[in-house]
């Protein structure tokens, strides 16, 4: 059998993330944000992890399925626990209102990530202050638009180096609550 010097490279390569991925526990799972909008963005997001070799476990909440559901912090809670119960190691990923609803599990110890990152933090409350303080800061990175409508970078910077300066916080240069930030979140995140 002949194989070219380019396919084989491509067979190492393929060869090393299926190695990669078998010696190492860690799941990567995206909170994302309250709108059935973010569906998009978060398989968009999910594809670019494939792409790089790894898999992203997307939370679809379950108002998304019904126009007269809400958004339930307890159900989503729950249903996030049990997904976990079988992983030992995981990063979450966080837009919105996936920020609040995994500060409000650190802060209440049911929810103990290897890493986390913060996108899009809609609010400056306790809430984020005492979740933000149970994990290593240097674990933690928070992006955040420029001109955020529901906070700007530079309020949501001030919050953040408040509760511990050692915490990075990446300004995205957008004037919105959109984070297509796929690659950089693909740098941040701890292989």
């Amino acid at each position: 059998m002949y194989i070219c010097y380019n396919q084989l490279s491509t067979i190492n390569y393929q060869l090393l993330i299926i190695n990669y991925q078998l010696s190492t526990n860690m799941k990567y799972i995206l909170l994302p944000g309250l709108s059935p909008k973010n569906k998009d963005w978060a398989y968009q997001l999910k594809a670019e992890f494939k792409t790089a070799g790894l898999e992203l476990i997307v939370i679809e909440w379950n108002h998304w399925e019904g126009e007269k559901r809400n958004f339930s912090i307890s159900f989503e809670r729950e249903n996030l626990l049990r997904l976990l119960k079988d992983f030992d190691e995981y990063t979450i990923i966080a837009k919105s209102v996936g920020t609040r609803l995994a500060s409000t599990m650190i802060e209440k110890e049911l929810l103990k990530p290897v890493q986390l990152i913060l996108m899009g933090i809609p609010s400056q409350n306790e809430v984020y202050e005492k979740a933000l303080v149970k994990l290593n800061p240097r674990k933690i990175k928070v992006i955040q638009n420029t001109g955020d409508p529901l906070g700007k970078f530079e309020e949501v910077e001030k919050f953040i180096n408040k509760i511990n300066p050692d915490i990075e916080i990446i300004e995205g240069g957008r004037n919105d609550h959109s984070y297509p930030y796929g690659e950089l979140i693909l740098d941040l995140i701890e292989k």
